[in-house]
């Protein structure tokens, strides 16, 4: 700013004032510069930044180039050490600078080398490293110095060894160092197999390692190679031995074993011997390792003798050796068999003057003579003449091989009397006469509507024989009738809906009469109870329902674990008797629908319901996809667990009792069905899928019904039976005692035996019999043992060594009655009765059905309760009266037993468990009036209707 003024003391103050600003100015001007880099040290390929400022300058230069007087920029990725000056300028020229260091601190390098590099086995070798920019360095994992070498003596080995070294800026780059050491040749030489059979292939393998050439038994070869010995007839060495450029390999070997088919020779010393005699057995064999004698082990070289020889005997051999098996060679035993005589007179009383013959037949006897001596054929007849004799003796001896033997024979000769003859029969019905006949005919038919079974008849029958005091009736061969003068009588009631009985009246000097009497009885109560069962709907079951699932077999899901095994054998025996019940062709074809619906429902899926845990209570559904690598499907939990698991070990109680009636089913539709046909192969494990199938190939109701049958007959052979005789299995799963073939529960056994009746007897072409050497159906001997005692049997719970028989828990030591209880036993007799067999037997001997009747007749009726006990010998009938009434871990297994008969006294067994039972009153009538006498019960109306009809 420009002051004016004229004031002379004015002016010399602003001449001062100005002069103190230009001072001021002048101290204010002086020229500084900073430059620095921050960080001022960094490692290698960091960045830094410079900055750099200045006061009073003009102008800059940042390394001698032009710049700002003030700034900043940022060096990535320095690899170098740098200095930076800064060099300013004021207006007046004058200058300064000021420099900045940056240090830059490099990367180790590495370098590791063997001199040489490759050597010969044993040979030593330098190995040098040189490190820069490092303070320490690691080979090999081991700290060593920057730089350095070391003379490896003696190396035997190759060798890698890695170098990486570390400085203030890092780590160099890990470098490698291979050291090549040649090895002398190694060699591997063997035969593939090493034992072969006489005239079989083997393939020699060698291979070497650092060899150039080898030399096999001399001849020059391939350092790798094989080779492919055919029709070895005899054991081979061979020999290898390699060469390479550390020298020769050692000499190996290997042997060809061949092995000569085993050969064996047997017999028997002497080959023939008397009834009762011994024989020794005598086998040898070379080249065997095992012997089989009749298809048990045996070693391979032996001898046996075989005391008491009652039997021709057929012995076999074959050994089996590394090369094979040897023919299979047989030596025989001829056992004698002691002669037997049959003499027989007849008749054995005669009258006099009459002819009496004896005859004679004898077998394994080379010559027979009588009592006086004189030879006689091997068998034949002759009469003696009695009017010379009273009584008289006859006796002949015969001999063979095997021994002597005598027979004697006694006769009687007295006077006789004429043939008793029936000349008047009459039938009363509770004193009512119903039927009469003064030409009584070899056969009666006996009909009138007040004989009824559902309020027992009495029936008196009245015979009138010609008169002789020595004539006596019987009726059935059994029954004396009671006889005033020549009238006979005898009082029956009505057993069956037509019965056919015998009367015979004879006297001892005469032959006899026999009349035949059939008698027809009403039953308007059952006729009413089969009625109403016919009528009944068919498709009761459960329908499975979901959202996303539409149940294939709605109504045919039967929940009630009983009827699987009870409903499916009435509906059954219905459906092959349909011709008995007059069912119509769409009844009968109706039962067939029901019967092969209600099988294939147990192999069809619910949808997904199981893998989800939904399927509802007391209902049962397969799997839809087997579980992991499993083979077979998984059901739900069995109908009495309110656990609808995925599975568990009691599973197999629901498994056999649905698939014992299911194929009841089977088996009864394939016998109805039983044309052949050609049925396709099912392409997956759903029966709904494969009736589908089916449809495109034909509409025919046999033929569908007769594959869809076969079909689930596979079923149950794959997801069954093969299921619960795999041991290796079941053992995955900790149920390897629950297989077939272990098994100890009667009642199980006996279902099983009724899955293998169906296979054997519709003879399915895939089925393996478990120990099929064995009779087929050895199993369901192990279910009862079978104890008699006159005309009655008994049934006993079979154990496995040491241990008890608890049928269903402790609480019921059923082992200690001795017997069996008819609810589980029904099972044992429907297996039976499937057998169609009045006389079942196995290898533990025979088991007669008609005792077993009696034995319920006589020894399990209850008269005072008109009941059946709970046991099949009685048992609750003298033990029901409770004696110990504390709890049941202080009662014996007796008392524990009292108070199971005091609970049950008055209760009979359950209904179903007649089902069985009620099939073996056609064997025994009084059994049938007892088992008419219960209340009618659906659950075995139709085996008892064909039982009453003696079907």
């Amino acid at each position: 700013m420009l002051f004016l003024t004229n004031n002379k003391h004015i002016k010399k103050k602003l001449l001062i004032l100005v002069s103190a600003l230009t001072l001021n100015t002048a101290h204010a001007s002086e020229l500084t510069v900073t430059i620095s880099w921050n960080p001022s040290e960094v490692k290698h390929g960091e960045s830094s930044t410079l900055t750099w400022n200045s006061s009073n300058a003009a102008t800059c230069e940042l390394n001698d180039k032009p710049n700002a007087i003030r700034g900043t920029w940022v060096g990535n990725n320095r690899t170098n050490s740098l200095s930076s000056t800064l060099k300013c300028f004021d207006v007046n020229g004058s200058a300064i600078s000021a420099t900045a260091q940056l240090i830059v601190r490099k990367l180790p390098t590495a370098t590791i080398k063997w001199e040489p590099s490759e050597i010969a086995h044993g040979e030593s070798s330098l190995l040098t490293w040189h490190s820069t920019d490092a303070t320490t360095c690691l080979m090999n994992g081991q700290s060593r110095a920057t730089s350095g070498s070391w003379l490896a003596k003696n190396r035997v080995n190759s060798q890698s060894v890695s170098l990486k070294c570390t400085g203030v800026a890092g780590s160099s780059s890990t470098q490698t160092a291979e050291l090549t050491v040649r090895k002398p040749p190694t060699v591997d030489i063997k035969w593939l197999p090493s034992e072969v059979a006489h005239g079989e292939s083997a393939i020699l393998s060698w291979s070497s390692t650092d060899a150039t050439y080898c030399l096999i038994n001399g001849q020059e070869r391939a350092p790798n190679g094989n080779w492919l010995g055919k029709n070895r007839t005899s054991t081979q060495h061979v020999s290898l031995q390699c060469k390479g450029l550390a020298g020769e390999s050692e000499v190996k070997t290997a042997t060809l074993t061949v092995r000569k088919k085993p050969t064996v020779s047997i017999a028997w010393t002497p080959a023939e011997v008397a009834y009762g005699e011994s024989a020794t057995l005598t086998w040898h064999s070379e080249d065997a390792t095992s012997c089989d004698v009749n298809g048990q082990p045996r070693s391979t070289s032996g001898s046996w003798v075989g005391s008491n020889r009652t039997s021709n005997q057929t012995t076999t051999i074959t050994c089996t050796g590394l090369a094979g098996t040897s023919d299979a060679v047989v030596a025989n035993l001829t056992v004698h068999q002691k002669p037997t005589l049959a003499l027989s007179l007849s008749p054995k009383t005669a009258c006099l003057n009459s002819p009496q013959s004896f005859s004679w037949i004898s077998h394994n006897a080379t010559n027979c003579h009588n009592a006086t001596g004189e030879q006689i054929g091997l068998s034949g007849n002759r009469q003696i003449d009695t009017g010379f004799v009273q009584n008289g003796l006859t006796q002949l001896t015969c001999t063979g091989k095997g021994g002597t033997v005598t027979s004697s024979a006694e006769f009687n000769v007295i006077t006789c009397h004429s043939q008793p003859t029936i000349e008047r029969l009459k039938v009363f019905n509770n004193d009512v006469e119903v039927f009469s006949s003064d030409d009584v005919q070899p056969v009666s038919e006996i009909s009138h509507p007040s004989i009824l079974l559902s309020e027992p008849s009495l029936l008196t029958i009245e015979l009138t024989t010609n008169e002789n005091e020595n004539t006596s009736c019987e009726l059935n061969s059994s029954n004396t009738f009671s006889k005033t003068s020549n009238v006979h009588s005898i009082s029956i009631m009505p057993a069956y809906l037509s019965e056919e009985i015998t009367i015979s009246c004879h006297s001892p000097t005469a032959n006899s009469t026999t009349k035949k009497l059939i008698i027809n009885a009403t039953d308007l109560p059952l006729l009413s109870a089969v009625s109403t069962y016919l009528s009944q709907p068919l498709k009761v079951g459960i329908t499975i329902e979901d959202n996303d699932y539409t149940d294939p077999y709605a109504g045919y899901r039967l929940s009630s674990y009983y009827s699987q095994i009870h409903n499916l054998f009435s509906r059954s025996e219905l459906y092959e008797q349909s011709d008995v019940f007059n069912l119509t062709n769409l009844q009968t074809d109706q039962l067939a629908e029901y019967l092969i619906n209600t099988s294939e429902a147990y192999f069809e899926p619910c949808g997904d319901l199981a893998e989800k845990q939904l399927v509802p209570p007391y209902t049962q559904c397969r799997y839809k996809n087997k579980i992991g690598n499993e083979p077979y499907y998984r059901w739900t939990s069995p109908a009495y667990s309110d656990n609808n698991g995925e599975f568990y070990t009691n599973h197999w109680h629901y498994e056999w009792r649905a698939t014992a009636g299911i194929s009841k089913a089977i088996k009864t539709l394939l016998k109805k069905h039983a044309q052949t046909v050609n049925c396709p192969a099912a392409t997956t494990d759903k029966p709904s899928d494969y009736i589908n199938e089916l449809s495109t190939i034909s509409t025919s109701f046999s033929f569908n019904i007769r594959c869809r049958a076969e079909n689930v007959r596979k079923l149950i052979a794959e997801q069954v039976w093969q299921k619960w005789s795999n041991e290796a299995y079941l053992a995955t799963l900790g149920s390897s005692w629950m297989a077939i073939q272990k098994s100890n529960v009667p009642h199980f056994i006996a279902r099983a035996n009724i899955v293998e009746d169906m296979l054997i007897s519709t003879a399915y072409p895939n089925f393996d019999i478990y120990n099929a050497n064995e009779n087929s159906s050895y199993q369901l001997s192990d279910a009862f043992t079978m104890l008699t005692a006159g005309e009655t049997a008994n049934i006993t719970c079979r154990t496995t060594e040491g241990e008890t028989c608890y049928w269903r828990n402790t609480n019921e030591p059923f082992h200690v009655t001795n017997s069996t209880d008819l609810n589980h036993s029904v099972d044992t007799v429907l297996a039976l009765n499937s057998s169609s067999n009045e006389l079942y037997c196995d290898r533990n001997g025979c088991l007669n059905l008609a005792l077993l009747a009696n034995t319920l007749d006589q020894v399990t009726w209850n008269q005072n309760i008109r009941q059946f006990d709970w046991f099949l010998n009685g048992y609750c009938i003298n033990n029901h009266v409770q004696t110990n009434n504390g709890p049941l871990d202080s009662q014996t297994d007796k008392e524990k037993m009292e108070s199971f008969c005091a609970d049950y006294w008055n209760l009979p067994p359950s209904n179903v468990s007649l089902q069985g039972w009620v099939e073996l009153a056609k064997y025994n009538r009084n059994l049938m009036i007892k088992m008419r006498s219960l209340p009618l019960n659906q659950a075995y109306i139709i085996p008892l209707y064909l039982s009453l009809l003696n079907q």
